[in-house]
């Protein structure tokens, strides 16, 4: 009888925490899946930022890089010059107009 008591309040609680805590196994699982999105969201972020970085110390330090960038991003022209934007056509298979 006592043995029997301390398995049911045993499988009681493992039950309770798997299923009803409010820090039940689903729950914790669910965070530890977001935990790792955002750390690698976060890797993502600094990568970003690293180029970010580069691309701004290459453009302030570089008259060069930032007169192509002039040029290719805003479209940027000197006076004597013509600029020409060749746009692609829209896919002839695509139907969803």
């Amino acid at each position: 009888m006592i043995r029997n008591k301390f398995l049911l309040v045993t499988l009681f609680f493992i039950v309770w925490m798997l299923f009803f805590d409010n820090n039940n196994w689903f729950y914790v699982n669910r965070l530890s899946g977001e935990l790792d999105m955002k750390r690698n969201e976060k890797v993502w972020y600094e990568k970003e930022i690293r180029e970010s970085e580069r691309k701004l110390h290459e453009l302030t330090s570089d008259l060069k890089a930032l007169e192509k960038f002039g040029r290719e991003n805003y479209y940027m022209k000197k006076k004597d010059e013509d600029v020409y934007l060749f746009l692609e056509e829209p896919d002839s298979t695509d139907r969803s107009h």
